[in-house]
């Protein structure tokens, strides 16, 4: 058979336990199959685009899967949460290192418009509203500190994202915005869990977007890139 139908198979069965297990609230099972279903992604992403992915992207999937399994463990562990963290930050700097090669030579101020500094506003106010509930639970200055460089990590990420759908709207800058949205905002809400309301919906929620952000980034890795496209967005 095939190996990668047989990557794709294995994929497919990790993610299902892994969603089941999410939805039935089974952190057993959760533990045992998140661990699995980014290498086996990999593995299968290699067997099929090995040619489209870069050093950097390689860097980022390793900076993510790191944070993923130390967060696994935080609970038994508190400086495992502060290490995921850590790692965390640098999956979100190497994503916007992505975007470099295609905001090259930009005149930043050609491409800032009134709805991209309304839309990083309301992302600022969003991001400020989750610290300040983040801070009023904790009160370890390393770790605050550690939060506020994740943040700023987000923030960066998040301004690369918009402007490179502002140069560019074709498939690879959209892959790449929603999937520096959707790992945002999954990350975000896996804060608000850990210290605001640990809810069934949000942990579903979170799951979901951590996963389609992480299968988007790697979408515009091999997303082959198109003829720039003339666009009115923000």
């Amino acid at each position: 058979m095939n190996i990668k139908i047989i990557l794709f198979t294995l994929l497919n069965v990790a993610l299902i336990i892994y969603f089941g297990a999410s939805y039935l609230y089974d952190a057993k099972y959760v533990i045992y199959t998140k661990p699995a279903i980014i290498p086996i992604f990999m593995l299968y992403a290699f067997a099929k685009n090995r040619g489209k992915l870069s050093q950097n992207y390689f860097f980022f999937v390793a900076f993510f899967y790191l944070g993923e399994t130390f967060l696994l463990h935080h609970e038994s562990q508190p400086i495992l949460y502060v290490l995921a963290l850590t790692f965390y930050f640098l999956s979100y700097l190497t994503v916007a290192i992505l975007a470099f090669p295609y905001l090259k030579n930009l005149k930043l101020l050609n491409y800032v418009k009134t709805n991209t500094i309304f839309i990083f506003i309301l992302i600022c106010c969003f991001l400020g509203i989750v610290i300040s509930i983040i801070f009023k639970n904790i009160s370890i200055i390393y770790l605050n500190l550690i939060i506020l460089l994740n943040a700023i990590a987000a923030l960066i990420l998040i301004i690369t994202a918009l402007i490179y759908l502002r140069i560019e709207f074709t498939k690879k800058s959209i892959y790449y915005f929603f999937g520096s949205f959707s790992i945002f905002f999954s990350d975000t809400i896996s804060a608000l869990i850990v210290y605001f309301l640990d809810d069934i919906v949000l942990n579903f929620t979170e799951r979901i977007l951590h996963f389609l952000g992480f299968f988007l980034i790697y979408l515009f890795q091999v997303q082959n890139r198109e003829i720039q496209a003339d666009n009115d967005f923000a």
